[in-house]
C-alpha cells in the first residue's frame, strides 16, 4: 500500500490510484483504456503530495466546510461565529489551516485507506469536536469515496472531496460535461 509518501490501490482491472497523507488527497488515477495501457485522469495535484502545480484544495477532502462563507461568519442557534478568512472576506473550504491543508491520519483495511483527522472544538472558528473519516477502496474498475463526520454538538459541516479530472486523460478539459445524479446538493445562494 504505502510507496514512501504516496499511498496506493490496486483493483483487480487495472485501476490505480495514489494518494498522500495530506488533505487526504487523491494524487493520481491510472484508468485502464481499450486499446491499452492506462491513462492518468487526475488533475491539478503534484504527483509527489508536497506542492500542487494548480489548485490548492485539488485532490483534497475539503472541509470543515467546503465552499465560501461569506463575510467568514454564520449564525447556528442564536450564536454568531466568526471564522479567520482565506478568500477576501469569505472563508474558503474550513478556512487557512481547513482540513484539505492538513496531515490525515491513514491505515490500510485490505482494499481501501482509511483517513480519518479529528477537529477540535474551536478549530478554525467552529463550534463542537468533529471526528472526520474518508474511506477509499477499489472494486473492480470503480474507485469508490465514503466521508463520514460525527460530532459532539451542532456545527454546520460540508465536506468534498475536490479533485479535477480529465477524462481523456489528455487536451483541453473545457468541453467536459458531467451529470451527477444526486438527491442532495449544497445551494450557495439564491
Amino acid at each position: 500500500m504505502a510507496n514512501g509518501a504516496t499511498l496506493v490501490l490496486e483493483g483487480s482491472d487495472g485501476l490505480r490510484a495514489e494518494f498522500s497523507r495530506c488533505g487526504a488527497r487523491l494524487l493520481r488515477l491510472d484508468v485502464p483504456v481499450r486499446s491499452g495501457g492506462s491513462t492518468q485522469v487526475v488533475i491539478g495535484s503534484a504527483l509527489d503530495g508536497s506542492q500542487i502545480d494548480g489548485d490548492t484544495w485539488g485532490g483534497t477532502i475539503c472541509g470543515r466546510f467546503a465552499n465560501r462563507i461569506a463575510d467568514a461568519s454564520f449564525e447556528l442557534d442564536g450564536v454568531r461565529y466568526s471564522l479567520p478568512t482565506n478568500h477576501g472576506t469569505s472563508s474558503l473550504h474550513g478556512g487557512p489551516e481547513g482540513f484539505g491543508l492538513r496531515d490525515w491520519n491513514v491505515e490500510a483495511a485490505g482494499d481501501t485507506l482509511i483517513f480519518s483527522l479529528n477537529s477540535a472544538d474551536g478549530d478554525m472558528g467552529y463550534p463542537g469536536t468533529m471526528d472526520v473519516q474518508a474511506v477509499y477502496g477499489i472494486s473492480g474498475a470503480t474507485l469508490w469515496l465514503e466521508i463520514t463526520a460525527t460530532t459532539d454538538k451542532p456545527t454546520v459541516v460540508n465536506l468534498t472531496q475536490h479533485a479535477y479530472w480529465n477524462l481523456k486523460g489528455e487536451g483541453n478539459v473545457l468541453s467536459h460535461e458531467l451529470e451527477i445524479p444526486a438527491s442532495h446538493y449544497s445551494a450557495v445562494d439564491d
